[in-house]
């Protein structure tokens, strides 16, 4: 095992010091975890153990299986390192030093609220090195003295603890990498909410042909105020692209009802993918049919199969199956009532009772052989990223405020990407197989054995 000495760490300078030949350097990432620069290798903190050693592995386990690992004992001052590395390509000590300048800015912003962005920059580029001066080109001074900007303005915000804290008028200071406000508005009537989306985010959504409304509950700030943030994202350049936020503290047909209100439809608009809540599927119809509009309400092909997977958990099928493979023969009548209940509807006493969901809503067929999305999977991906960025559930408003401007800046990022074409060859070709719904019909019957 190999054993390098750590000096004290020396209070208002990098925690950074030459041992040996051997570089070594603590900084934090871009989410704020703790992680170590040692002789050119990256490594992020995992975890402490019940003996007060904290484990390091190197950045490149994911991509490369590296096995390095370093464990840090604060209280001898000593770092140990524990397995070796595959070959892998090391760190430049510039970029490190680069990063952790910029770290180090972002986080005196807010001592430093009234001093000017380029004095405050010129004063730190001093202690940078040569080296490290050359590689900082115009555009990424340009760069850092916007992220400084837009990190005190976000300063500027008081966090607030409850629905009447929340001010609009500081709100409306906090703007995209564009100079475009975010906010939107603040509704108190029929509950509180809070929509946030540019003008441009909102025109371009008033012209995507097909919408895809989600909802996330982790991610909402002041939890005892707002149960869930709403997103609604357009179907552009051949990606779902989030263009709304809305922060709501309730989910009846009379809420939905009023955001739509707040972000009107137009005649471009044809499919609006969802999942199966009902109050969003009524408040949906309810707008379609006032506007007078010809669009289509369709179910996420992803949520319907997950919702049949858990009936099948629910009533033991999947149990069975893996206990005695084929040989099992479940009793689906059970299943059979619950399709018909539903899904396919059902006949009692030789009259039609509707299922719960139409046929139309969760049939995508026409979608998939179109080549268009028929899930909300990509908003659910979006969904994950967020929250890793926020590094945990429920943040603070002015936090969740940061991290929303972060994404107004990636969508103006991938609205510049190249088209990206849909087209899923697997349920394409399942789907192109049955010629209507009928010839699907007579396929399930088959396979359930049902007269």
């Amino acid at each position: 095992m190999e054993e390098v000495q750590v000096p004290e760490e020396q209070v208002g300078q990098a925690d950074e010091e030459e041992v040996g030949e051997i570089a070594v350097a603590f900084y934090e990432s871009r989410k704020g975890g703790k992680k170590i620069f040692l002789d050119g290798f990256d490594y992020y903190y995992h975890h402490t153990d019940n003996n007060g050693k904290e484990h390091y592995y190197c950045s490149g386990k994911s991509n490369h299986k590296c096995r390095g690992k370093l464990i840090w004992v604060e209280a001898r001052n000593e770092l140990h390192l524990r397995v070796g590395h595959v070959s892998h390509k090391k760190r430049d000590r510039v970029d490190l030093e680069i990063e952790m300048f910029k770290r180090g800015i972002y986080r005196t912003v807010e001592d430093y609220k009234c001093v000017k962005n380029r004095n405050l920059l010129s004063t730190r580029l001093a202690g940078l090195s040569a080296a490290a001066k050359t590689r900082l080109d115009e555009k990424k001074i340009h760069s850092i003295q916007t992220h400084m900007s837009r990190e005190k303005r976000t300063l500027n915000i008081f966090d607030p603890e409850s629905f009447e804290e929340i001010s609009p008028v500081l709100l409306r200071e906090v703007i995209d990498g564009n100079g475009e406000r975010i906010f939107k508005e603040i509704i108190n009537d029929p509950s509180p909410m809070v929509i946030f989306g540019t003008p441009s985010n909102l025109e371009i959504l008033r012209h995507c042909a097909i919408w895809s409304i989600d909802a996330t509950f982790k991610l909402v700030p002041i939890p005892w105020v707002f149960k869930q943030m709403l997103v609604i994202a357009g179907y552009c350049r051949g990606r779902f692209l989030p263009l709304v936020y809305v922060l709501m503290s309730r989910r009846t047909v009379e809420d939905y009802v009023r955001v739509f209100e707040s972000i009107p439809m137009s005649e471009d608009v044809k499919v609006v993918l969802v999942d199966f809540e009902q109050a969003l599927i009524n408040s949906l119809k309810q707008m379609i049919e006032n506007m007078q509009l010809n669009i289509k309400i369709k179910g996420c092909r992803f949520h319907f199969s997950k919702a049949l997977l858990k009936r099948i958990k629910k009533m033991g099928f999947l149990q069975a199956y893996l206990g005695r493979g084929e040989s099992q023969k479940p009793e689906l009548a059970e299943f059979t009532r619950y399709m018909g209940r539903v899904w396919i509807g059902r006949i009692r006493n030789r009259n039609w009772l509707r299922p719960r969901y139409e046929h139309s809503l969760w049939n995508v067929q026409k979608l998939i052989l179109a080549g268009l999305p028929s899930t909300n999977n990509s908003i659910e991906s979006q969904h994950k990223a967020f929250k890793d960025s926020l590094t945990r559930s429920h943040p603070s408003f002015v936090h969740f405020l940061a991290q929303l401007m972060r994404e107004h800046a990636i969508v103006d990022y991938r609205l510049e990407l190249p088209e990206k074409h849909h087209e899923d060859h697997r349920y394409y070709d399942t789907v192109n197989s049955f010629y209507d719904y009928w010839e699907l019909m007579f396929f399930f019957d088959d396979l359930m054995e049902f007269d």
